[in-house]
């Protein structure tokens, strides 16, 4: 019987490396914007990820064109009501509206430089405006390096 419970635990010893190891972190989540209470309209589209180039794998005849950036916007709005109709002290009306994707941020990019045949180095951030839980705007913000 000891002779089991040490080779368990020498077998268990050899897999130490894989129980301590880090899993991966990242975690694929939509960029939606958030609506509350009783939501009326919804139509609204975030970003999930987007793949682009690296340097080393432009094609040999593109040329730079630096920096360009793009954006693209999500917009909500929530009406605070109280009402002792639906069993709450309180509560909100909300609606969502607007294409905060990459591939809407991308076609406003192509409608500014049309001359445009990829983008690479691709810095993505994500703007938030909320005022007083009313009215809330969700940006994404891309910011890479065009090449034709």
């Amino acid at each position: 019987m000891i002779h089991k419970l040490i080779a368990i635990l020498f077998l268990a010893f050899l897999n130490a490396p894989e129980l301590f190891a880090e899993k991966a972190s990242y975690e694929a989540r939509a960029g939606m914007i958030s609506s509350g209470g009783f939501v009326l309209f919804y139509n609204s589209r975030g970003p999930l990820s987007y793949n682009t180039l690296s340097p080393g794998e432009l094609p040999k005849e593109s040329m730079d064109l630096g920096e360009v950036q793009c954006k693209s916007c999500q917009h909500a709005i929530s009406i605070p009501f109280i009402s002792s109709l639906i069993g709450q002290k309180s509560s909100s009306v909300s609606g969502a509206l607007g294409d905060g994707s990459f591939k809407k941020a991308l076609s406003n990019l192509l409608g500014q430089r049309p001359e445009l045949r990829g983008i690479y180095d691709v810095k993505i951030d994500i703007q938030k405006v909320n005022i007083l839980g009313i009215y809330r705007k969700l940006c994404t913000e891309v910011t890479a390096r065009g090449f034709k």
